[in-house]
This record gives C-alpha cells, structure tokens and sequence, in this order.
C-alpha cells in the first residue's frame, strides 16, 4: 500500500514516470540472487512469468532508451540521408532486417539480442505512427 501512496503524492507526470521505472526497478532487484539460478538452486521455469515479464521488458526499455539517447532519437526523427521515407517506414525497413536475421539464423541463443532489438523497433513503430497520425 505505501508504494502506492507514495505514487500518487507525485503530481507531475515526470516524476511518475521516473518513480514508476525505480519502483519496478526496486522490486526487480529487491533479492540479489533471485535471477542467479545456480545460486537459489532454482531453473529459470521456477520463476514466476510475470517476475520474468518484468526483468525482459526492462531489459528491453534501457536498450532502447540508452540507443535512442547515442542514436539521437534517429529512429523517430530520421536525418532522411540516404533513406528518404517516413520515420515508420524507415523503421518497417528495420524491423525486415531483423526478422530476415531471425529467419536465416533460426531462434536461438546467437538470436537473443536480434529479438530484443525486434522489440525496441515494434515499440519505436508504435511511436512513429502515433507521431504521424
């Protein structure tokens, strides 16, 4: 309940969005050894799916934004260079790319980043085609 409370006395999205992203953090990384499977003797199928949820999806959110912050937010705001079209195309161009990866290479653990790199695209898209609307 405290997390909670202490949320909503936050009255700027910002800081909702910055005390969200700690909070999750916080709870993500409140027992060090959870994620270490050979330490707590547990598989990684003994975690909980929404715990695992959790750790991907912040994985993939400080990818993306670490790569959008060295990039210069490229993706959404392309410098149009060489590649002349939308930001979304540009993305769709990216997000073949990594399927055309995943297709010649299979799934697999050589494949891991490719999927998550997949992801940030298909979130950056969603972001592109709102811009565009």
């Amino acid at each position: 309940m405290l997390q909670y409370t202490l949320f909503f006395l936050f009255t700027n999205s910002f800081q909702q969005i910055i005390f969200k992203d700690v909070f999750l953090y916080l709870v993500i990384m409140k027992n060090e050894h959870f994620w270490d499977t050979e330490r707590n003797g547990k598989s990684k199928a003994d975690i909980p799916t929404s715990k695992r949820i959790i750790r991907f999806v912040t994985e993939v959110q400080e990818m993306l934004i670490s790569k959008n912050t060295n990039y210069g937010d490229s993706a959404t705001k392309p410098a149009n260079i060489f590649a002349k079209g939308k930001a979304s195309e540009n993305l769709c161009a990216r997000i073949d790319d990594k399927l055309m990866r995943i297709k010649n290479s299979g799934i697999n653990h050589h494949t891991i980043d490719t999927i998550k790199d997949l992801i940030g695209y298909l979130i950056l898209l969603l972001i592109a085609i709102e811009d565009e609307e």
